[in-house]
């Protein structure tokens, strides 16, 4: 008898090198470094809830995590047509949390982003008062929110909810830990 014929691996699309399984790896990571974002941001919330949070304090060039934050927000903003525009003077070093900075920006420009309708107008500034205390401002065309709204979204899980609202999913907690880190 003759000895049977190995075949090369295949699946649904044909051989592995198929672009679509490429696809298919990038959904995945994706997928993945979402859920684990999730779950950081739940470990964080605990920990600043339990005052356990440990800031890592150094010089941070707050321009270039400000770029950092605007570059990881960009897909969704493209996805919307949304238009985020900087006014970013000369800053001076800041003594914080470079990661939480970073965390706090990427959370308020996703919002504001998310809540805005398609083809939007984004404006992130950025300048230091006379006591040379950092002012971050972001100004959006979004929803907006209610006395009564915000008191909710800064309340644990507190969603705020609306048919626009319920499509944007979430866990509903970002507000409160950028809240407590503030």
């Amino acid at each position: 008898p003759k000895p049977p014929r190995i075949r090369p691996l295949t699946s649904p699309f044909g051989p592995l090198g198929n672009p679509q399984y490429l696809r298919y790896i990038g959904f995945i990571q994706r997928s993945g470094k979402h859920l684990l974002t999730l779950i950081d941001d739940t470990l964080d919330l605990s920990a600043i809830e339990n005052d356990r949070v440990r800031l890592a304090l150094d010089d941070v060039d707050v321009a270039a995590v400000i770029g950092s934050a605007v570059e990881t927000t960009a897909l969704l903003a493209g996805k919307k047509k949304t238009a985020v525009s900087l006014d970013v003077g000369r800053l001076r070093p800041l003594r914080t949390d470079a990661r939480r900075l970073l965390q706090i920006l990427i959370n308020l420009l996703s919002n504001a982003v998310k809540y805005s309708p398609p083809g939007s107008r984004i404006e992130l500034a950025a300048r230091h008062d006379g006591d040379g205390a950092l002012v971050l401002s972001i100004r959006d065309n979004g929803i907006g929110m209610s006395a009564e709204q915000i008191r909710v979204a800064l309340s644990r899980f507190g969603r705020v909810g609306s048919a626009y609202t319920a499509q944007e999913g979430g866990v509903g907690d970002d507000q409160i830990m950028l809240r407590d880190l503030l």
